[in-house]
């Protein structure tokens, strides 16, 4: 899942640079946004509650 949204990033990301580029004739907005982006993120990954995994107990091997 993880990859799949870098990769899609990876892909979009140039495209929006482009286009803010073609449209303010520099480069900064574009840039801003995707820093944007990636502060918001890390704001989201930040504020998700921690879980805790409880791993099955071990079957008994018979020995």
């Amino acid at each position: 899942m993880i990859n799949s949204i870098a990769n899609l990033a990876g892909y979009v990301s140039p495209y929006v640079l482009g286009i803010v580029k073609d449209a303010t004739h520099s480069v900064t907005l574009g840039l801003v946004l995707i820093s944007g982006a990636l502060i918001v993120g890390e704001l989201v990954m930040l504020l998700m509650p921690r879980v805790k995994v409880q791993h099955a107990a071990q079957p008994a091997t018979g020995v």
